[in-house]
């Protein structure tokens, strides 16, 4: 600054610029300096105003003098620094110094356009005014931060509400980075720290710790809160951390979330935890159970599981019955509390924890274990084992089949089976049905047969399917061998007609009976034959006898003429009979049913004229019937 008013000085006090000529009355010197004070000085100005009133540009500066170098138009540059208001730059290139608004350094507001104070190579880079509260930055003539009457930071945005707010991404980088946050009440900290060179913590973690202002200080035991690895990991590194999330019973938008955020889990209520799948609550933590996400749905219960607790509900509101333990090893279904079915390493029991075998069912006091009902409920079938050890098969509560532990076997009808059988096997009937009580059917191609053994001796009796279906009776020596077709010892046809093998005693016959010619009858009491009654209907023509067409279809014929003029009767094999087959023929009624020979058919020995309780014997041989006796009574 010397320099420069040294230099006009000097011009002043030599140069005269109205005549071109010294003139030293008006400049006064005091040593080395000149000074002048009758009014002002003007350069390029013939009317100065101020003290130093200069048309045109000004430079200062040794570097600037002589070389060329030019002020800007109606400026100045100058080569040193420039103190304002100040006695001193204090070695500043421009010191603006003063409390009042008179010794500021004031500016226009300017935009982000046009930014009051510039880069003198970028004129869209630097500060703007953009109210009168407000300060803010802008590059490439854009906003980029602002600062605000309430000392709030905003980058990226014009209105921030904290005292940093960013609008977009922030990065912090170093080659160990951190961010502190310290409260200045208490000097609680808190850091976020990146040191990948550490080699106890070379990831992001979060300290604690205090901040005073001099520096963060780590709390022992120096043990970060939180850590994020580089699997992506997040780790909480002490055992009193945790994080605390907002209370929230919406599903749809769960506080710990995943993927599009309908799905996580929220606290549906104070101390239950739901999660949520697709906005929606499919699982509830509350008390000591997991259950559905619904009211009713399965549940897990957290308790000891016994026989009669059970730890697995299908429905959380029945808490008596599931799945529970009877021991070790032993898996139970509980029923109202009741211990119902128990799975073990060996098989299964119902009614017990330790079944034997692979299935095992405890009765009831009744015995019956196994109860089996038709779909309509109407028919009932029980099975199990009594106190005398007996297994029982029972009809709506009646014994129908009963295997003793003796070893003896009763199927029963009516009233129940009898409880001291007489034999090993017994079928037991108590009622008025006329149905057999046993019966043996064939359902296929086989005999429908029955065998009986003992040591040596071996009968096998039924019905021989290979032998047009006759009922046989055979027989073998070696047990367990006998046969139908095989050495058979009788048989009988579905007319009644039998073959013996042997000596046939009959003390009783109740059937009709046609003994074959090899065997021998002794007869211990009255042989009977089934009756075939025969009413012969009147013609209706007077003194003509009725004709009349006999089958004999048994081996007792009864005749009853309702003709007055009697009966002709012509003997008749529309059933053909078999060789052996003998006839008795009896009359009952009060006029004559007259018989005469009939060719290959009927051979008897004269006319007869059979009257009231008169008889005619006849026998069937070689395809032809050939009288035995006649009775004239």
């Amino acid at each position: 600054m010397s320099i420069f008013i040294k230099t006009i000085l000097l011009f002043l006090l030599f140069v005269n610029p109205c005549y071109g000529e010294v003139e030293r009355r008006d400049w006064v010197r005091t040593g080395n300096d000149i000074y002048y004070n009758r009014g002002n000085v003007g350069i390029g100005t013939t009317a100065p105003t101020d003290k130093l009133d200069i048309s045109g540009g000004v430079k200062i500066g040794s570097s600037y003098a002589g070389i060329g170098t030019t002020a800007p138009a109606n400026g100045m540059i100058i080569e040193g620094s420039v103190g304002i208001g100040a006695t001193s730059s204090s070695g500043y290139k421009l010191l603006v110094s003063g409390n009042t608004l008179s010794n500021k350094f004031v500016v226009g507001p300017g935009t982000a356009a046009s930014p009051t104070i510039i880069n003198v190579n970028s004129w869209g880079d630097g500060l703007f005014f953009p109210s009168n509260t407000a300060v803010a930055i802008a590059t490439n003539y854009l906003e980029r931060m602002r600062l605000d009457s309430s000392g709030n930071v905003g980058i990226g945005t014009t209105a921030p509400w904290e005292e940093l707010t960013v609008s977009g991404d922030a990065a912090i980088s170093d080659t160990s980075p951190h961010l502190a946050f310290r409260d200045s009440t208490d000097n609680t900290a808190y850091m976020w720290h990146l040191d990948s060179a550490d080699a106890s913590f070379p990831y992001l973690t979060l300290w604690r710790g205090t901040d005073s202002g001099s520096g963060f200080t780590v709390i022992s035991p120096y043990t970060p809160l939180l850590q994020f690895d580089s699997s992506d990991n997040i780790k909480m590194k002490t055992s009193t951390s945790h994080f605390i999330l907002p209370y929230n019973t919406d599903p749809e938008t769960p506080v710990l979330s995943f993927g599009d955020g309908d799905t996580g889990f929220y606290e549906s209520a104070d101390d239950s935890l739901g999660l949520a799948l697709g906005g929606a609550r499919k699982w509830l933590f509350a008390g000591n159970y997991l259950r559905g996400g619904t009211d009713g749905t399965a549940a897990l219960v957290n308790t000891t599981p016994s026989s009669t607790t059970p730890t697995i509900l299908p429905a959380e509101t029945d808490t008596n019955t599931g799945m529970g333990r009877a021991a070790s090893d032993v898996l139970s279904l509980i029923a109202g509390g009741t211990n119902a079915l128990n799975c073990t390493t060996t098989g299964v029991g119902i009614g017990m924890t330790d079944p034997g075998e692979p299935l095992q069912v405890l009765t009831d006091s009744g015995g019956e274990a196994i109860a089996i009902e038709e779909n309509s409920g109407d028919e009932q079938w029980e099975l199990g084992v009594d106190s005398a050890g007996s297994l029982n098969f029972q009809d709506s509560g009646t014994s129908t089949a009963v295997f003793y532990d003796g070893g003896n076997y009763c199927f029963a009808t009516g009233t129940g089976a009898d409880t001291t059988p007489d034999t090993d096997f017994v079928v037991q009937a108590s009622d008025a049905s006329t149905t057999p009580a046993l019966e043996v059917d064939q359902l296929s191609t086989g005999d429908a047969a029955m065998m009986f053994s003992i040591s040596g001796d071996c009968f096998a009796l039924g019905i021989d399917n290979s032998a047009s279906d006759i009922f046989t009776l055979a027989y073998s020596n070696t047990a367990g061998s006998a046969a139908l077709g095989t050495n058979n010892l009788l048989t009988m046809d579905s007319s009644g007609n039998m073959d013996v093998v042997g000596t046939l005693t009959a003390s009783t016959m109740a059937a009709d009976s046609t003994v074959s010619s090899t065997t021998t009858t002794t007869v211990g009491t009255f042989l009977r034959h089934t009756q075939n009654n025969h009413n012969i209907p009147d013609d209706l023509i007077p003194l003509t006898p009725a004709a009349y067409n006999l089958t004999p279809a048994t081996s007792y014929v009864h005749l009853n003429c309702l003709d007055a003029d009697g009966a002709n009767i012509t003997v008749m094999e529309d059933a053909p009979p078999v060789d052996g087959q003998i006839v008795y023929i009896a009359n009952d009624s009060a006029v004559a049913c007259n018989f005469a020979d009939q060719a290959n058919v009927l051979d008897i020995a004269g006319a007869f004229a059979m009257g009231q309780n008169d008889t005619l014997t006849l026998l069937y041989m070689d395809d032809i019937w050939i009288e035995l006796a006649r009775s004239n009574n």
